[in-house]
Order: structure tokens, then sequence, then C-alpha cells
């Protein structure tokens, strides 16, 4: 799917040139008598938008969907205090199947992250980590965040959970989307790792930025 702010304004092609494209914004296939497309459709609420192409060389096309989503924008803390670089890292010890309330638990370890990924001295096995901080977002707009975890992991902004990847797997990447207004805003990752083989990559994109992980001059923490 795709996401989208205020309106959304999409193009359609076909090949060949000449096919007549027929398309739906209620959910429903398109067929023979749906509505022609002659120019780009512009969304103004969450859509689902399904399509088909009609020509002599081919008589039906396979079905295309998509479903464009409208974001209510999120708007940054109030007033974050006195930050400094970095993130918080809490490290935690035991053995889950699933992530645990780490708010409940005590940390065995604590420091500052300049970026977010494992810290020197994780256990092999049998451990979780808390990051804690703040993201800046440099332009308002739609963003997605993904996390590549084995095994489970999360990421939160604010209170709400934009990325589930929780759970015991191999490597596997999960993504999620979010609007939000530019400033500083609250993130929280977690994560843990039971047996195996042990991820962690954390990454976004937005307007004007490629997916790539969260830069460190992006985030901070309260000193």
């Amino acid at each position: 799917g795709a996401f989208f702010v205020g309106s959304d304004t999409i193009a359609l092609a076909a090949d060949p040139s000449n096919a007549v494209i027929r398309y739906t914004l209620d959910g429903s296939n398109p067929g023979p008598s749906s509505p022609a497309y002659t120019g780009p459709i512009t969304l103004k609420k969450t859509t689902a938008l399904k399509a088909r192409a009609y020509s002599k060389e081919i008589p039906e096309t396979n079905l295309f969907a998509m479903t464009f989503t409208k974001l209510e924008p999120v708007a940054p803390a109030a007033n974050p205090g006195a930050l400094s670089p970095g993130i918080r890292c809490d490290l935690y010890t035991g053995a889950w199947d699933v992530l645990p309330d780490f708010t409940k638990l005590t940390p065995v370890k604590t420091a500052v992250a300049r970026t977010i990924a494992f810290p020197q001295g994780v256990p092999a096995d049998r451990f979780g980590l808390r990051f804690t901080g703040f993201i800046d977002i440099p332009k308002d707009g739609a963003y997605t965040f993904y996390s590549a975890s084995d095994d489970g992991s999360r990421i939160y902004i604010g209170d709400r959970l934009v990325v589930d990847n929780d759970g015991l797997h191999g490597p596997d990447e999960v993504s999620g989307g979010i609007a939000l207004l530019a400033g500083k805003h609250p993130i929280t990752v977690v994560f843990f790792e039971k047996e195996g083989g042990e991820a962690l990559t954390v990454q976004y994109d937005g307007p004007g930025i490629v997916k790539q992980a969260i830069p460190a001059e992006r985030l901070f923490v309260k000193e």
C-alpha cells in the first residue's frame, strides 16, 4: 500500500499505450463497463484503487490493486526539554517468546548510544534492548519506518505503534506508515533475542529522504 497526507494524485499507464484503462475506487473489481481512465486521479480519503487495461492485443490484463491510506499528521513534542545527541539504550536479560513490557523490568545496563544498533557487550542470546529518545523530523509529511530483526521488534512514535515485528522468527522486515509534523517526536524501539542468530536494523523514509538508517544527527536524548 501507500500513505499520503492531505491529498494524493495517482497516474496510471498501460502497455500497450493505446489500451483503455478501467478502474474503480470502491474496492470492487473493474470490468469493461467501469469508468475509463482519462487523466490523473486525485484522492482525498483512504481509497482502494483497482484497475485493468483492455486492448486488441490483450483483451484483459491482470488486476492492479493498491490501497492508498490517508494519514492524519501527529504533532511533535510540545516541550521536550533540554536535549543532547544520542539515544538511550537499556539492556535487559531474560528468555522471552514475545516482547515483554520492558517498563516493568530493571535493565542490567543503561548507556547513551549514537544510533539504534547493537551496543558492544550484548550477550549472545537471551537479551532485550529498549531505545528511547527523540527523532527530529525535518519536514511535514508521510513517513515509513522499517524494522528488520531476528527475533522480535517494535517501533513506537510517541505512544503509537508504527511497526509490529514481534515474535520468534528469523531475519524479517516489517514496515508501517505515520504522518508527522516537523519537529522532535518521541521514539521507542524495543527488541528481543532468544536463541540463534540476532539482527536489528531500523530505517525510515519520507519527504526528500530515501530509505536509510536513521542518522545519528536526527536522534536526541533528554539531558
